[in-house]
């Protein structure tokens, strides 16, 4: 990456791309750790007042676990998933799973 400037143009702009690039550098290998990504993720869905249960399903959901997966996992029916879900879409302004996912993956 070149980062060339002439001497007469401010600094503050490289400067702060620079500390942003460190940061996003730095921030990666915590994401690749599974149980740091699932923090990640229940405290953003704690910005939208989910609930134990809500953000489980959730979770399992971001994961791409089918609802039956989801259901044998935690020991609920199906029918019960898939209600949760339409709560927590409606909790969180989502329409679909893709929706969802580009919410709380990104």
């Amino acid at each position: 990456m070149n980062l060339s400037v002439s001497l007469t143009e401010n600094l503050c702009f490289v400067a702060s791309l620079l500390k942003r690039l460190i940061s996003d550098i730095e921030s990666r290998p915590m994401l690749a750790d599974p149980m740091s990504k699932k923090v990640l993720i229940y405290e953003h869905f704690d910005l939208f007042s989910l609930t134990n249960r809500e953000k489980e399903i959730g979770f399992g959901w971001l994961q791409n676990q089918s609802t039956l997966q989801i259901s044998l996992a935690l020991g609920i029916s199906e029918a019960t998933v898939r209600h949760t879900l339409k709560k927590v879409y409606s909790k969180t302004k989502c329409h679909d799973r893709g929706g969802f996912i580009k919410k709380f993956m990104v």
